[in-house]
């Protein structure tokens, strides 16, 4: 099981990848369950992630809001560190 993200700009971008990966990927529309206990990382609670699922693994596309991810990044990496949860790629 992995749990990734995509960090965009904005919704538009947020939809287009959503799009190409649903129709070209098999990846699809996942409702986020907050207490389900096997996508650890997923419980950042933010409306502006859309999750899809395929098979065991999970993505989030997370629209910013502009073009600086910092902020988004360190609350992925502080979740990572406190859930104990290894950042593979970035």
């Amino acid at each position: 099981m992995s749990t990734n993200f995509i960090l965009c700009e904005g919704v538009t971008d947020q939809i287009l990848i959503s799009y190409y990966l649903i129709h070209q990927s098999g990846w699809t529309y996942f409702k986020l369950n907050h207490s389900k206990k096997n996508i650890n990382i997923a419980r950042i609670n933010d409306s502006a992630i859309e999750w899809y699922s395929r098979g065991d693994n999970y993505l989030g596309i997370w629209s910013v809001g502009g073009n600086n991810f910092s902020k988004q990044l360190e609350t992925i990496i502080e979740r990572c560190s406190l859930e104990n949860n290894s950042i593979k790629k970035l």
